[in-house]
């Protein structure tokens, strides 16, 4: 694999970093395709992607940082100034992938279904079974 596809005089493309947004844009149009197929809201899926997203990218730069952190300097301040100063490298796939999954799972069943589907099923329910006791009502 080439590290650098495209070089233009001070930009450089990476392609490990064209093939992750790929997989972005793939991820989000499958995303987007089986939620609108499956009754869910736009910003529901939206937000899902976004928090997906983000808990993602710092749960690699984490992983990252506890991998190297010896690496980073002499000082506290120093390591955590090169965290920030390098944040277009640095990330570690597994990192990214267990808490990308984490808040995805997460928000998908505190925030999209249970809010979604919850109320809904309780509205069905509470019309013949007493939410109190179990008893049937008449």
């Amino acid at each position: 694999m080439h590290p650098i596809l495209l070089h233009i005089g001070a930009f450089k493309l990476p392609t490990y970093g064209l093939l992750v947004a790929c997989g972005y844009i793939a991820a989000i149009t499958y995303i987007f395709r089986k939620g609108r197929n499956s009754g869910f809201e736009k910003e529901d899926l939206s937000d899902l992607i976004f928090y997906s997203v983000l808990g993602g990218m710092a749960g690699a730069k984490l992983f990252y940082a506890v991998t190297y952190w010896n690496e980073f300097g002499q000082t506290f301040a120093g390591r955590i100034s090169y965290l920030f100063k390098t944040f277009q490298y640095g990330f570690v796939f597994y990192g990214g992938l267990i808490f990308g999954a984490s808040t995805f799972l997460f928000y998908l069943f505190r925030v999209v279904i249970f809010a979604g589907l919850l109320p809904a099923w309780f509205n069905i329910n509470h019309r013949t079974v007493k939410p109190c006791c179990g008893e049937r009502s008449s």
